[in-house]
């Protein structure tokens, strides 16, 4: 049986801090990707948009 120590306590608070730090950063690169995107799909539309103009 294991007994709560205060070396179990601090590396769980440690786990705790580096898997939320974990999950920050993958929130993170997502929101870069999705703005990348935003701003292919935007400037692709408006690439569109002229070549229907100049038609």
């Amino acid at each position: 049986m294991k007994y709560i120590t205060l070396r179990n306590i601090v590396a769980l608070i440690l786990s705790w801090i580096i898997s939320t730090a974990a999950f920050l950063g993958l929130l993170r690169v997502h929101d870069y990707e999705q703005a990348q995107h935003n701003e292919y799909v935007a400037a692709w539309v408006q690439q569109v948009e002229q070549e229907q103009i100049t038609e």
